[in-house]
């Protein structure tokens, strides 16, 4: 991964460079265009080729570059985030059970706008709760023991509600696990973003609030609304989570780094790459 992010930086910077070179001479030449060609007609032809071979290949290293970098490199910062964030969040709810623990978090959605449907049965799977607010959407699940098999399940439910039942293609979404044991497992996909267009325009991020230790694993370091809304609803306080509330990095977090030393664009484009198995 950070050989290609050298490779992306370098190429970053020559279009850029080239970019900002064409944009020069074009400007310039705008203005002495009249002055060039009473001088020499040969000075004004050469000059015009000049200036169409720098458009050209400005364009050129443009489409190479997104045609290149464009969809990974949303990938990688996500990735990135993860490495760099925290292991887990302490939460400033005093609950330490399940049931309260999700009842606080379901009055404090409807206290601020959401429409909180409970009990719900999404794709022969049961959901604690559902709640949406314009592009603002909670699914809340309630279990003892909380596996990888659980999150995955659960969000093909949610995911399907979401896009086909609710035909929703923009907003911010986050599937909250309320647990008393996160497995191994389970905690490894915490991190993880799902999103959907062609510009993200449909986030989806995972939340997983251990009831009897306080703790809760997502994504907390990437500035986006479903980190406020998961500071804001799961853990109950505000932003910029206080240093206090932070955990260590964890150990599925070097597993990650090390996963990501096997990366390579062929594998992500043939969508071959799974960073997290």
């Amino acid at each position: 991964m950070r050989e290609i992010r050298k490779k992306q930086k370098k190429l970053y910077k020559a279009m850029r460079i080239l970019l900002y070179a064409a944009i020069a001479v074009l400007v310039v030449y705008i203005g002495a265009e009249p002055l060039v060609a009473k001088a020499s007609h040969v000075a004004a032809l050469v000059m015009n080729y000049v200036c169409d071979a720098l458009v050209i290949a400005s364009m050129f290293m443009l489409l190479m570059y997104y045609s290149k970098y464009g969809k990974v490199d949303g990938y990688l910062s996500r990735i990135e985030d993860e490495l760099a964030d925290a292991g887990y969040y302490l939460s400033d709810r005093p609950e330490r059970e399940i049931q309260p623990l999700t009842a606080a978090v379901l009055a404090d959605l409807d206290r601020y706008g959401y429409t909180v449907e409970r009990d719900l049965e999404l794709s022969e799977m049961p959901f604690d709760a559902r709640a949406m607010k314009k592009k603002e959407f909670f699914y809340v699940v309630e279990t003892e023991a909380l596996t990888r098999g659980d999150i995955l399940a659960y969000s093909d439910a949610a995911f399907t509600d979401l896009t086909v039942q609710k035909m929703k293609r923009r907003g911010s979404g986050v599937i909250l696990f309320v647990t008393d044991t996160a497995g191994e497992d389970a905690i490894d996909l915490s991190k993880s973003i799902t999103c959907y267009g062609k510009r993200d325009q449909l986030q989806i991020a995972y939340a997983i609030a251990e009831a009897d230790t306080g703790r809760v694993y997502f994504l907390g370091n990437r500035v986006s609304k479903c980190q406020q809304m998961i500071a804001n609803y799961v853990m109950g306080c505000e932003l910029p989570i206080a240093d206090a509330n932070k955990g260590e990095r964890l150990p599925f977090q070097d597993k990650l780094e090390e996963k990501m030393k096997t990366f390579t664009l062929a594998e992500f484009k043939n969508g071959t790459f799974f960073a997290h198995d």
